[in-house]
């Protein structure tokens, strides 16, 4: 019971912080991280996003479209970095365009990622990811 209560709070932190990912990269970036991503995630994994969402405002560019989350899979067993819960998720943004300085350049992917989580002050937080773009989702 424990492990199904520590899973179910990893799905709803994971699901706050695509929200704000797909809206951030919806939005063409930010300069600083957000409070959302400040509630959800920690450490390097912050300064990775904010390399990503820094990147998109340098290169004017932006998402346009749907990204869905297909799946979240619990993945126990499996740990990094002292994590205490890992889940795989696969996101579809292959519908979505990428635009850059208003034109078209490409389009989303289908990616599956290995999410890792910590606590850190109490809080459940997204501590670090090993994703793979063009992935199968084959796990979920």
């Amino acid at each position: 019971m424990a492990k199904d209560k520590l899973y179910a709070e990893a799905e709803a932190v994971y699901r706050r912080f695509f929200e704000e990912d797909v809206r951030i990269y919806k939005a063409g970036g930010v300069e600083q991280p957000t409070p959302v991503l400040l509630e959800t995630a920690h450490g390097q994994f912050v300064e990775d996003s904010m390399d990503l969402y820094r990147g998109l405002i340098a290169d004017s560019r932006r998402l346009e479209g749907d990204v869905i989350l297909k799946s979240l899979v619990r993945k126990p067993g499996i740990s990094k970095e002292s994590s205490v819960a890992v889940l795989a998720a696969c996101t579809d943004a292959r519908s979505a365009k990428v635009f850059e300085k208003d034109k078209e350049v490409g389009h989303g992917f289908l990616i599956e990622e290995l999410i890792y989580f910590g606590r850190f002050d109490g809080t459940l937080k997204i501590q670090g990811a090993d994703g793979e773009q063009e992935g199968k989702c084959g796990s979920s």
